[in-house]
């Protein structure tokens, strides 16, 4: 089941919305976007089977064609033991992809290649690894926070949202997905809604 939200109006302090880039409220108010959505997932690197019974996203339109994506991805461990999760963010198309923050059940993780820690990687796609003690059958939350930067573009005669919410990798099934869109101001028209499995 996927939800679509539309939660505005933003914070203040994203205000006036894409003024680095030269974005004009008007334009941003007749917002098109273009979400490629696809129900698949990168793999967690372990013998063993595993699903997600929920993988969610939250995504914040900010000044200069800019967005926050914050994910949280609930994977339960079914059989095997595991010691890595990774998330592959593709970066063509972008402007850069910067990483705020993770965690694993809600505990904060810095940056290394030791258990406890996340391993950010890759050119083509920014890659994030949650390296943990080796686990048994169980059930895990991975949340991640990054910013995309050039992900909202100027067309014709709106602004477009372009984004594929979840990876293109997959080794298992998703139960149930989520997505949140927020922006900076209420558009004057309905938005123009794009998915794609």
């Amino acid at each position: 089941v996927l939800r679509k939200r539309w939660l505005a109006p933003f914070r203040e302090r994203c205000q006036p919305p894409f003024s680095l880039l030269g974005y004009h409220p008007a334009m941003l108010r007749r917002l098109t976007l273009a979400i490629l959505i696809s129900l698949v997932a990168a793999p967690a690197l372990a013998d063993g089977r595993y699903s997600a019974d929920r993988y969610d996203a939250r995504i914040e339109a900010l000044e200069g064609g800019a967005i926050r994506v914050t994910e949280t991805v609930v994977i339960r461990f079914e059989s095997g033991s595991f010691t890595q999760f990774f998330r592959a963010i593709p970066v063509r198309m972008t402007d850069g992809i910067e990483i705020v923050s993770a965690s694993m059940d809600d505990q904060p993780m810095s940056t290394g290649n030791a258990p406890g820690q996340i391993e950010v990687s890759g050119n083509s796609n920014v890659r994030v690894t949650w390296r943990f003690p080796r686990t048994s059958p169980s059930t895990h939350t991975f949340d991640l926070q990054y910013v995309v930067r050039g992900a909202v573009r100027q067309d014709v005669d709106a602004d477009v949202l372009a984004w594929r919410i979840l990876p293109t990798e997959h080794r298992y099934q998703i139960a149930s997905s989520a997505v949140d869109i927020s922006l900076p101001s209420p558009p004057t028209l309905a938005p123009a809604l794009e998915t794609r499995r």
